[in-house]
């Protein structure tokens, strides 16, 4: 019998459809000649890749790179000599952070400091478009990085301002704009939809707290599962956002927000997990801390990809005789094509990108039904496998 007719039928449970999930191709993302690492941040609906290359941990020289057909290129340095790119809109335009100075640097995911006055960084926020880097003006003329950019050209990120405050920050037409913030509150933003919705973060201490703002610049902090604290990382064109909230125990779980409210997508054996990327398919990716208390606690974290609120472990799709352990996905497209970061059997990091086999159209169809039929089971056994607040 063909698929399609099992699943019309609902013969299929949840579990043996997981089975039946495809598995994915691993192509690896080599870095830019000379340089050991790389760091995929971002991907297109056309398979157009960006991030950076790295020198090593703690060089704080990395170039931005792009991929096309998994080949590195290097991308026009801006207005220093460094750069990492963190977003691409499907016309092929990039946007991230150039700089000069060695001396700082902030993780692509995470909070950032409010920038010392005598520090001596000097980055500016990018624009790659038609092969040209453009610096879009910080809110006090310099310091600021684009972390998002929508198919429309608008972009997001966060720039200092007179008073040496890091503050959240759109850009229309290359010209900056304060988001809504809080008094005493430090910001970024991360991402931005095609109704120019946008999300990201605002800190106060060593506190975080997701936030939304929408296309008229309103604030709204997004709720938790529980505890205090979030922050939220990517937005689709359906408005749901996804991060990670503190739950009650004071852990970080990987989260939806869906018309305002926190869905939880941690698991309670988990040590922590979160989610940093999200297609128009509502498909998640991130990844998960597990524990493992037969050795003594050891934790190891793994690439995670959640469809209709269930994990799936990213390592359990891909060849496992491969050697590679992938720790975190940032990226999937609305082709199902994933980026994430991993470790080869010589203990080396590197940049991947999963595509799925077999090809897209039955990879859709696979995860349709799955969604159809754990929505049914709940139905069935009315229980919910995500815990809303």
């Amino acid at each position: 019998m063909k698929l399609t007719h099992l699943l019309a039928a609902g013969l299929l449970s949840a579990s043996s459809l997981l089975q039946a999930a495809p598995q994915y191709s691993l192509t690896t993302l080599a870095p830019l000649a000379d340089y050991p690492k790389g760091f995929a941040a971002a991907l297109n609906n056309h398979g157009q890749i960006v991030g950076y290359s790295d020198l090593g941990e703690y060089s704080f020289k990395m170039a931005p790179t792009s991929w096309n057909n998994a080949i590195a290129s290097a991308m026009r340095d801006g207005a220093g000599t460094y750069g990492m790119a963190f977003s691409i809109n499907d016309h092929g335009e990039a946007v991230g952070v150039s700089y000069t100075s060695s001396g700082f640097y902030e993780s692509t995911i995470g909070g950032l400091e409010s920038i010392p006055p005598a520090h001596s960084y000097d980055g500016q926020a990018t624009l790659w478009q038609n092969g040209t880097a453009i610096t879009l003006p910080g809110l006090s003329g310099q310091f600021a990085q684009a972390k998002g950019i929508n198919h429309h050209g608008q972009v997001v990120g966060w720039s200092v301002n007179a008073s040496n405050q890091t503050i959240a920050t759109l850009w229309n037409n290359q010209t900056p704009t304060a988001l809504t913030s809080l008094d005493g509150y430090r910001g970024e933003a991360n991402a931005i939809n095609d109704q120019g919705n946008t999300v990201g973060s605002l800190y106060s201490g060593f506190g975080s707290y997701a936030a939304f703002w929408n296309s008229n610049n309103e604030l709204t902090l997004l709720s938790t599962i529980g505890g205090v604290g979030g922050e939220a990382y990517a937005i689709n064109n359906n408005n749901l956002i996804a991060g990670w909230s503190a739950s009650s125990d004071g852990r970080q779980h990987a989260a939806l927000w869906e018309n305002g409210t926190a869905i939880d997508l941690g698991n309670p054996d988990d040590y922590a997990s979160f989610a940093y990327g999200m297609n128009n398919h509502d498909h998640v990716v991130g990844s998960f801390i597990g524990i493992d208390d037969t050795i003594g606690h050891d934790v190891e974290e793994y690439a995670a990809l959640w469809i209709d609120g269930n994990r799936i472990n990213l390592n359990s799709l891909i060849d496992g005789n491969a050697g590679i352990l992938l720790n975190s996905a940032y990226g999937i497209n609305d082709q199902g094509w994933i980026i994430a970061r991993g470790i080869d059997s010589n203990d080396t990091y590197h940049a991947y990108l999963l595509t799925p086999v077999p090809e897209p159209a039955t990879y859709a169809l696979l995860l349709a039904g799955l969604g159809v039929l754990i929505s049914n089971a709940r139905r069935k056994t009315k229980i919910k496998t995500c815990n809303k607040q």
